[in-house]
């Protein structure tokens, strides 16, 4: 390769050096004799050898030029920016996880919901129907009082309780979960 190194950087954009040389063996004399004075726009030398084998003064005819204290530099200053963004990627998983979080347990709150909807209906059926035996009411107007007195009672009851339950919920879901399975008797 060193036979026929000029030629090769003829035709090169990038060049990677590493290589046991004592010095260095490219530099801004090289190049610009190589280039006939023509260096290309854009031409990135790497140089990870210990010693150098590329010259700092190819800087100044417009060679991007970076050795391995630069590589490690950049190597820093990206891992610290991927740490910054590891932590707004936390910050953003919790977030969702808690919006996730208070999806499921609304989902849970609202079928217990609709379970305690359930047993106050069977209730209030149950109930009504032993006051209309107690009070002989078979006139079908009288039933129908009866019917929706109840009902407008257990909607009132119903809606003070939910949305108690609902507030609470906000600030401590599992324990208003809990509470809400215990007097249900659900599992």
């Amino acid at each position: 390769l060193f036979d026929n190194l000029e030629e090769k950087l003829l035709n090169a954009d990038l060049v990677i050096s590493s290589t046991g040389a004592p010095h260095a063996i490219i530099n801004k004399e090289r190049l610009l004799r190589v280039f006939d004075e023509n260096i290309p726009n854009k031409m990135i030398f790497i140089d990870i050898a210990n010693p150098r084998d590329i010259a700092e003064d190819v800087k100044e005819i417009g060679i991007d030029l970076f050795n391995i204290d630069d590589l490690r530099g950049i190597a820093e200053k990206n891992k610290k920016l991927r740490e910054r963004e590891v932590i707004e990627a936390e910050k953003i998983i919790e977030s969702e996880f808690d919006l996730l979080k208070e999806s499921f347990n609304l989902i849970e709150i609202n079928s217990l919901l609709g379970s305690l909807r359930e047993s106050m209906e069977e209730i209030r059926q149950r109930e009504s129907q032993k006051g209309i035996v107690k009070l002989n009411a078979v006139d079908a107007k009288d039933i129908k009082v009866i019917d929706k007195m109840t009902q407008s009672i257990v909607n009132k009851i119903f809606y003070d309780i939910s949305e108690g339950i609902k507030k609470s919920a906000k600030e401590n879901e599992e324990d208003v979960i809990k509470m809400c399975e215990t007097i249900l008797k659900r599992d």
